[in-house]
């Protein structure tokens, strides 16, 4: 198929959607490929206008060295083959034993700094630091680690209260 067949093609289709759409299509480029940008009157959580973009792709009517020629009986049925093939059934992980692991002395670990805020938090505030040296057990975790035990335990258990102060988190008995 010649160029100019192919371009003057595109544009009945390009012609068709300022028709049918009016304003509300604007030419895009996207990547390295022509398109329009469809407004669809929709926005995100933050209020951000969504557009669809589409690409119109004339296609060849003769057999090329990289592609077969469109055949429009064969695609609508390969269309409707994809949609009634059975959907692939998601496979079930093997667990990796060793990230259960980790995930278990995390659990562990988060549930002695638990324990240990239950008895010993008063009204004083105290910072991950004063925990993480209260408590044996956490001699190889890192303050940071300690911290973040102590938010999800805020975050979770009433008694545990979380206040940040000067940029740091303070943690007392509510």
């Amino acid at each position: 198929m010649k160029t100019e067949i192919r371009v003057a093609a595109q544009e009945v289709v390009v012609n068709a959607l300022r028709e049918a759409l009016g304003e509300k299509i604007v030419p895009v480029r996207v990547g390295k490929k022509d398109g329009f940008a469809f407004d669809t009157g929709m926005v995100d959580e933050k209020g951000t206008p969504i557009y669809a973009v589409i690409e119109a792709t004339v296609k060849n009517t003769e057999d090329t060295k990289t592609a077969k020629a469109f055949d429009l009986q064969e695609a609508v049925q390969a269309r409707i083959d994809s949609e009634n093939a059975p959907k692939k059934e998601k496979k079930e992980k093997t667990p990796d034993p060793e990230v259960e692991a980790k995930r278990a002395a995390h659990a562990a670990r988060e549930a002695i700094v638990e324990k240990w805020c239950v008895e010993n938090l008063t009204g004083e505030p105290v910072t991950a630091t004063v925990v993480k040296n209260a408590i044996p057990e956490l001699e190889e975790v890192t303050i940071m680690q300690v911290g973040t035990y102590l938010k999800n335990i805020a975050a979770r258990n009433p008694i545990v209260q979380r206040d940040v102060v000067k940029g740091k988190p303070q943690y007392t008995r509510a």
